[in-house]
């Protein structure tokens, strides 16, 4: 792998268009090119998932955990990461070491820059010439890199020079240029380049050739300006002599000098307390039904417990923190399933707003603490826990409430007794359905299929429904939340197979972005088997890095490509079941997992432990006479539901897409007149194809002697085949029944 040389200016990378001919253009991104320029220049970078800003590391792709400091680690990881993952990763960029980046979110972020450059010519020079990235935001957000003196302490926390903007300095990174937003949109340089060369000629103290762009007339390295000392004023952390000399370590003071006009407590802990309030929040999500956090709260009295203390919060900093902004952050991160969606999480908010209404929040020991800055979500709370009572669930007070647990009440805790009152309370809400009678929330589902008859074609159009937030799905309602999402680990098809496919299902250049938000693809991730515990680990790991959890849809093709066992052993199902799919149950996904017929072609291929495993099953047959019509014939049902066949045809519209359209056939017509019959006359679903046969021809001759209708095409070849499939159905049982766990 060549390795970008080290430039003294512009004009010695002239060669790296010679340098992007050498390198395979199918394996190597502009992100990754950029990347392994800031490299060279001196500023290690990470590698991040893909259109995301977690490290790779942390789902366990690749060892490397430590920045990237050469060219060929950075275009090698893009390799190692393009084959793992089969997308591209995204790159940050370590700021320090004279480098600092101010991040404007949105309109009020970028005002706030224009009317800082109305009162100062210098930072108006700045801002235009400096190196310029425009993010994926969908409300617009900019980067500006800059050059700041080495050892300069900087207010890095979130808002802390004004609301939306945020200081990156030593100990964060930023997403860097060529990198894909959540949102699908591209981190771009918009730097205006005769500005910028103009400026950078007379700037010494820039941190020089970031990144390449490259023009007719050459290649322009980019820099990083020397930021005004106006503005460096405003970045710059204010110096708290009643500590003594600073040890060096990067992090939030504590002192008076954070109060901004019209708050009451430090903008800085506002902001980490905020973070720690959403990931509490984030983490209600992924409780089992009934469960408690280690605050005791389940959902509902955590959701309202952390609207009321965002709330406090925001009337605690209103500029830093408007209210406005706590409740979209509040929407968007509050858990729901089939019990407490959109309707239930704005009544939380409402109530808190009438609870708490002015009162500000109380943070205690702010003087001149110091708090360690941290990136994780895992950190410490800084707000105390806020009192609330509800009419369910009061808070205990008292001084029993400080004393130890005993090991009875500890294993209470961990495993909580299901609410009897609540499972047959009659306004409980009905089960709710992702896809209506044939995949219920929060259940998994298998769709069987000979191989090569389009099952993988069938989950992946229900996904493009979902994800185009369709109203119905082969004439069956799609009741998925608005902000639920899919996740395909896609374990046979290859990228071509799903190119050809999403256009065939009507995903273009124009509606991606919009299905992006909805619909994540992984295909063939490098994923150890779901049977083990290490593939159990990087699944969970996955699910966590995408947020992916109570509500969302995850569809597995196939079953026997992720797992490792013996496919005929009822131990490999059963290591499945207890490593993966009873974590998935706790978390409140929705799964579907597709599934090869055995040599009869009627049921899935290996261990009867298959069937068991999940709550539902359904076999996809195409019709023996037009086979452009296939039955989706239900097999397995858990859940009380409709379980009536679905009979599509599945063609190119006019328009040229493949679509779904529910449509009966004479044949079909025929086998759901024999299912009739069979349940009208009384036949057991587990007797015996020849017996279900003779009893039907039986019916038919009495019919026809007493001169009445009987349903023409019956045959007794088509009795045993409908009779071998409603056998399939090998158990319904009420909804809320629990399952053993082995193991647990």
């Amino acid at each position: 792998m060549p390795t970008l040389p080290r430039a003294e200016n512009s004009a010695s990378f002239i060669t790296l268009d010679d340098l992007v001919g050498e390198l395979d253009e199918s394996l190597t991104s502009s992100a990754a090119l950029n990347a392994a320029t800031a490299v060279e220049a001196g500023v290690p970078v990470v590698a991040l998932v893909p259109s995301g800003k977690q490290p790779t590391h942390a789902l366990g792709l690749g060892s490397r955990s430590q920045p990237f400091s050469r060219a060929e680690q950075v275009l090698d990881h893009e390799v190692e990461v393009l084959r793992t993952m089969g997308q591209r990763p995204n790159w940050g960029l370590l700021c320090g070491r004279g480098l600092a980046v101010l991040d404007f979110d949105g309109p009020e972020g970028r005002a706030w820059l224009d009317e800082l450059a109305a009162r100062h010519a210098e930072v108006s020079v700045w801002a235009r010439s400096t190196l310029k990235v425009t993010t994926g935001r969908p409300d617009g957000g900019v980067h500006l890199y800059g050059s700041v003196p080495e050892g300069v302490d900087l207010l890095t926390a979130s808002g802390a020079v004004a609301p939306h903007v945020d200081v990156r300095g030593a100990g964060f990174y930023v997403v860097g240029p060529g990198c894909r937003h959540a949102s699908g949109a591209f981190y771009r340089i918009t730097t205006d380049l005769g500005y910028h060369r103009a400026a950078a000629e007379k700037d010494a103290g820039a941190v020089r050739d970031l990144f390449p762009v490259v023009e007719d007339e050459g290649v322009t390295m980019l820099s990083a300006l020397t930021v005004p000392e106006v503005l460096l004023d405003l970045m710059r952390r204010p110096e708290d002599t009643s500590q003594g000399p600073r040890d060096g370590r990067h992090t939030l003071s504590a002192t008076t000098a954070d109060f901004r006009p019209g708050t009451t407590v430090p903008s800085a802990y506002v902001g980490r307390a905020v973070e720690g309030v959403l990931a509490e929040l984030h983490e209600l999500g992924k409780l089992g039904k009934d469960q408690r956090n280690d605050r005791g709260h389940g959902w509902d009295t955590g959701a309202f417990a952390a609207a009321v203390r965002l709330v406090e919060l925001s009337n605690a900093d209103p500029e830093g923190h408007p209210l406005d902004d706590m409740r979209e952050q509040y929407l968007a991160t509050c858990p729901r399933d089939r019990r407490f969606g959109s309707r239930q999480v704005e009544h939380k908010w409402a109530s808190a707003i009438e609870r708490v209404g002015e009162r500000p929040a109380e943070i205690t020991g702010t003087g001149t603490e110091e708090i360690e800055s941290v990136t994780t979500t895992a950190e410490a709370e800084i707000v105390p826990e806020v009192a609330e009572a509800t009419a369910r669930e009061p808070v205990n007070c008292s001084a029993e409430a400080g004393r130890a647990s005993t090991p009875a009440e500890e294993v209470r805790k961990a495993y909580p007794l299901a609410n009897l009152a609540a499972l047959v309370d009659p306004d409980r809400p009905e089960r709710a359905w992702a896809w209506h009678g044939v995949v219920p929330e929060g259940e998994q589902v298998s769709i069987i299929a000979p191989a090569g008859e389009g099952k993988s074609l069938l989950v992946q159009a229900l996904a493009v429904a979902l994800a185009m937030e369709r109203p119905d799905f082969i004439g069956r309602q799609l009741t998925f939340a608005r902000s639920a999402r899919v996740l395909i680990v896609d374990m046979e098809n290859s990228d071509d197979d799903h190119a050809e496919r999403l256009t065939d299902l009507g995903v273009t250049p124009e509606n991606v972005e919009r299905v992006s938000e909805r619909l994540l693809l992984l295909s063939m991730p490098r994923l150890r088997g779901l049977d083990t515990d290490k593939g159990a680990e990087q699944l969970r790991a996955i699910l966590d890095a995408y947020g992916i959890g109570r509500g969302d849809l995850l569809i597995l093709d196939s079953t026997q490509r992720v797992t490792e066992g013996e496919e005929n052993s009822s131990d490999t199902m059963r290591r499945l079941y207890n490593l993966t799919s009873a974590e998935l149950k706790r978390r409140g996904l929705t799964v579907i997992r597709t599934d090869n017929t055995g040599w009869a072609g009627d049921r899935a291929r290996g261990s009867s432990g298959k069937r068991d495993d999940v709550g539902g099953s359904w076999t996809l047959k195409r019709d023996e006479r037009e086979r452009e019509m296939f039955s989706l014939v239900n097999t397995k049902q858990r859940s009380k539901g409709d379980g009536s066949t679905l009979t599509f045809r599945r063609s190119l519209d006019e328009t040229g897409r493949l679509a779904f359209v529910p449509e009966r056939t004479t044949f079909g017509v025929v086998t759901q007149d024999i299912r009739d019959l069979l349940d009208r006359l009384d036949v057991p679903t587990d007797a015996g194809a020849r017996h279900a046969r003779d009893v039907v021809m039986r019916e038919k001759k009495r019919a026809e002697e007493m001169g009445e209708e009987f349903p023409s095409g019956v045959t007794g070849r088509l009795v045993e085949k409908v009779q071998r499939e409603r056998g399939l159905i090998i158990e319904t049982v009420e909804a809320g029944e629990a399952e053993e766990v082995e193991g647990w």
